[in-house]
């Protein structure tokens, strides 16, 4: 009688086991959209999320807000915040084209990125004492020290864009002694996220399909690509 190999055995259990685990944690992070929902919404509900679990988490009923960044995140966190019943929402850009998309998602106050006075000026627009909670989207150390600054004392900054390198910033005076939080952000919740999110466009409260600006056939990934790189588009979806 031949022996048995009893590590081999005991090595392709464990590889059938892990392999199961594999199986499961996909199926466990899978979400199922309804049969309904239109292919460019579906697509877009990942990045979505991020704006979805931001302002989730900061709570901006009745409360004036301000979003630095007006790229697609910062679109989105525009629109779920209107959707959560923001009393009164800022935009802030660089880029005047995205600034004019935020416009038509319903936000009437606008603000150049550039502006050396914009932590003052969004202070005043929100009643002189500063917003209540800011959302910096875009990673710029300009920006970040603005979405800071233009807080009231015991505001919220959610921190959800990536700087390209390590930066300084006033601690003290800008946090601490105005018992400011800084919030970070990153990914979505598995499931509460999806949920709300589901919930939220069922209700017709979220509507995402203005912020989708481009369509393009999946052969003109070139062309999507330019689209992107020029700084005009909002969301861009590829079609088969």
């Amino acid at each position: 009688m031949a022996a048995v190999d009893t590590a081999r055995v005991d090595l392709v259990a464990i590889i059938e086991v892990l392999e199961q685990i594999e199986h499961f944690k996909s199926a466990l992070c899978a979400w199922k959209n309804p049969a309904s929902m239109a292919p460019e919404v579906a697509s877009i509900l990942e990045p979505m999320g991020n704006a979805v679990h931001a302002v989730s988490a900061a709570k901006v009923r009745g409360k004036t807000i301000a979003v630095f960044g007006c790229g697609p995140t910062g679109l989105f966190t525009i629109a779920v915040a209107r959707a959560h019943e923001a009393a009164k929402i800022v935009a802030v850009d660089i880029n005047r084209k995205r600034l004019e998309l935020a416009r038509k998602l319903g936000v009437s106050v606008l603000f150049d990125g550039a502006d050396p006075d914009l932590a003052s000026k969004i202070a005043k627009e929100a009643g002189g004492f500063g917003a209540d909670v800011s959302f910096e989207m875009s990673g710029s150390p300009r920006a970040i020290a603005a979405g800071l600054r233009c807080l009231q004392n015991g505001g919220t900054m959610v921190a959800f864009g990536i700087p390209s390198k390590p930066l300084e910033m006033d601690l003290a005076n800008d946090v601490i002694l105005k018992g400011r939080t800084i919030l970070g952000i990153v990914g979505r919740l598995m499931f509460e996220t999806w949920e709300e999110m589901q919930r939220l466009l069922d209700s017709g409260k979220l509507d995402p399909s203005p912020i989708v600006t481009h369509r393009y056939r999946l052969d003109e990934f070139e062309k999507a690509f330019e689209t992107i790189a020029a700084g005009e588009a909002g969301k861009v979806v590829l079609f088969p």
